[in-house]
């Protein structure tokens, strides 16, 4: 009776390391990837833009409009997979992971500022022989997208942005009186700080393992230098849009989670007012709709754009 008490205390607890291990998060966010990709017709290729080697995932040849899909910052094209499978039967996706993100990587030689990035993705779209396209785009990128739409209107024939950053909000969030206080979410110290940045990403996070958690935590620490000379860069007084967002005339879709902790919804108005863009609020979602409610955001996209679909 004893032995087998202590076969089974060891068997739980060699289960409790395992299911906390960095190494099996790892492993199983990695296989989280796969299933997801599987999902869809991305396949990743490498494109070098201003002499950085960017990994891209692309949808097939085909006729269909093309949508360049833009992350946020510290985040990849990995946010994009779970809507990717009810868009692409609709568009040509093209995924991107942007300089100082996700498998592109990171030096402190690139400038990771929007004028530069914006440059790159025109560019990237010129290398792949898109001489007009639409672009989504959350947080980062969605700002990231308004600079594409005032740097080459004649290029960008739509554009929809989800929770996006580069504009004041009338109402402070949560993250804007953390940094007030010298408190940058994104730079992570500790298992408890990711969880915490974790619960402000989102309000209907997916699950994820306690082993995928602490991985994830694990490689926000090893980035903390790179994250913040990013983040410095991506804000920078020329990385605001300021009055350029009056200018826009793409026809804008703009979507903004009522319980986004990171941008307050109450930006949201200067988005829709600016751009003349339709605008929804969903009150029981966060910063990342397209991760939290992908067949609700894809389906509006969708019907956003059928008008403007002519294949």
């Amino acid at each position: 009776m004893l032995t087998t008490f202590f076969v089974v205390l060891i068997v739980a607890l060699l289960i409790g390391a395992w299911h906390y291990s960095v190494p099996l998060g790892r492993w199983l966010y990695r296989l989280r990837h796969r299933a997801e990709l599987n999902k869809t017709d991305l396949r990743p290729t490498r494109v070098t833009l201003d002499g950085i080697e960017h990994h891209v995932w692309l949808s097939p040849q085909s006729d269909k409009p093309v949508l360049l899909c833009l992350h946020g910052f510290s985040a990849d094209h990995r946010v994009w997979l779970p809507m990717a499978r009810y868009l692409q039967p609709h568009f040509q996706l093209v995924c991107p992971d942007l300089a100082g993100h996700g498998a592109t990587g990171y030096s402190s030689d690139w400038d990771c500022g929007m004028p530069a990035q914006t440059q790159r993705m025109l560019a990237l779209m010129d290398h792949l022989g898109h001489s007009q396209f639409m672009v989504i785009g959350n947080s980062m990128g969605g700002l990231l997208a308004a600079h594409l739409c005032a740097a080459a209107p004649e290029r960008v024939s739509a554009m929809m942005v989800l929770d996006p950053a580069g504009v004041g909000s009338p109402e402070p969030s949560v993250m804007q009186q953390m940094l007030a206080v010298g408190n940058n979410p994104f730079l992570i110290d500790s298992d408890d700080d990711f969880r915490r940045f974790l619960a402000m990403t989102m309000a209907r996070p997916p699950y994820l393992p306690g082993a995928v958690v602490r991985a994830l935590a694990a490689d926000y620490r090893q980035r903390k230098p790179a994250l913040a000379q990013i983040f410095a860069d991506f804000h920078r007084a020329d990385a605001a849009i300021g009055d350029a967002l009056d200018s826009i005339q793409t026809p804008t879709l703009v979507l903004w989670g009522g319980q986004d902790a990171l941008i307050h919804v109450s930006a949201a108005a200067r988005w829709q007012e600016a751009t003349g863009g339709v605008c929804y609020i969903w009150e029981d979602l966060g910063h990342m709709p397209m991760m939290e409610a992908p067949r609700r955001t894809a389906s509006t996209v969708m019907s956003f754009t059928k008008d403007m679909i002519t294949v």
